[in-house]
């Protein structure tokens, strides 16, 4: 299968410096209003445990107490597999986001047949973005200190990626958007699970669309198929782990010519909220880089 894959990436190769590329989309001025709802204030002190309200309320009290929460760090791990002439290429995803009051920084990581790596730092509604060299035995990245980075406004950020850091993901979540009602379970560690399975041709992924866009350079929007997201909370609505199971048609920008690639992914948020702190470096790197600027 190894040898087949690398024979398929030279194959690819070939044809994109042959072929002529589309360029990829680009996404401004088209917003929509609902990102997730809110719970009515007095209705919100009554409750005090997802024993006291319905899966959908205990959702969106989950969704909405992170926004109000001052320091976090998610630990983003899983693969991506795409099928590519029925050959199945998989790649390994290892992103970190930490958020402390209005600052942010991310780091991504995609270790495969084709990997990237890139470090993005949020403060004072500006993004300071760079990228990185892989190593895709440790799906790990590093990071030149000498290089200047790409600066861009947050409204920008939102063009290009969809959505800020300050959120727990890019999906909205509303009645309209859900595909089946969503359900909890108790467990025996008193955390809940929450199964949301979301309308892949509704409007719930179409901020998240412009990241994976972006990503692929694609020419054109993703085209979702499925889309369902598991949430484990606390008994006080604290969220501990999310994950994503989701499928969609991608064309990428640099092998525009094979058409949309059935992509699957599978990834894992896992939330800490104890002794948060970005990394020394990279936040000394980005600081001086702003100081310099």
């Amino acid at each position: 299968m190894k040898k087949i894959s690398r024979i398929l990436f030279l194959a690819l190769m070939v044809l994109a410096v042959a072929s002529c590329h589309k360029k990829a989309k680009t996404y401004s001025g088209e917003t929509i209003s609902v990102v997730s709802e809110t719970i009515d204030e007095t209705e919100k002190e009554a409750i005090k445990s997802p024993k006291d309200c319905s899966p959908y309320d205990a959702t969106i009290i989950s969704l909405n107490k992170l926004k109000e929460t001052n320091s976090y760090e998610i630990k983003t791990t899983g693969t991506s597999t795409a099928s590519v002439f029925g050959v199945k290429t998989s790649i390994d995803i290892s992103n970190t986001r930490t958020v402390i009051g209005s600052e942010a920084m991310i780091t991504c990581i995609s270790a495969g047949m084709i990997s990237s790596g890139s470090q993005r730092y949020f403060n004072d509604s500006k993004v300071y973005l760079r990228k990185g060299k892989v190593d895709k035995k440790t799906v790990s990245a590093t990071f030149d200190d000498e290089i200047t980075p790409e600066v861009i406004t947050n409204d920008e950020y939102i063009n290009r990626y969809g959505w800020l850091p300050f959120q727990v993901f890019g999906y909205i979540v509303n009645k309209d958007t859900l595909k089946e009602d969503i359900t909890i379970k108790e467990n025996d560690n008193k955390s809940f699970d929450l199964k949301i399975a979301l309308k892949p041709d509704s409007d719930a992924a179409f901020y998240y669309k412009r990241e994976i866009g972006t990503n692929a350079k694609s020419p054109k929007e993703p085209e979702f198929v499925a889309i369902d997201i598991e949430i484990n909370i606390n008994d006080n609505f604290t969220i501990n782990t999310v994950k994503f199971e989701e499928e969609y048609k991608v064309v990428s920008g640099d092998f525009s010519f094979v058409g949309a690639v059935d992509t699957k992914t599978s990834l894992t948020d896992t939330y800490n909220y104890t002794d948060v702190k970005f990394n020394e470096d990279y936040y000394k790197y980005f600081k001086n880089k702003i100081s310099e600027s």
